[in-house]
């Protein structure tokens, strides 16, 4: 009978990472939900940061700054 010694490699332990997206994707339509109403609402909209500086601004905004600067 021959001698059928396999050998065994050591195998390098894996990681698995399992993450919940269920609270990202909920943030994601959230925020959505948040650019449309801004986006589509009949009055003129600027966001500004701390210090006051513009950071968004919807399409009505722009249509009546438009309209005083001409």
């Amino acid at each position: 009978m021959k001698n059928n010694k396999r050998s065994i490699r050591k195998r390098t332990p894996k990681s698995i990472s399992i993450r919940d997206k269920s609270a990202g994707k909920q943030a994601e339509s959230e925020l959505h939900k948040f650019r449309v109403a801004v986006e589509r609402s009949p009055l003129s909209i600027v966001i500004t940061d701390t210090a006051g500086n513009i950071v968004c601004v919807n399409s009505k905004f722009e249509q009546y700054t438009a309209k005083i600067l001409k």
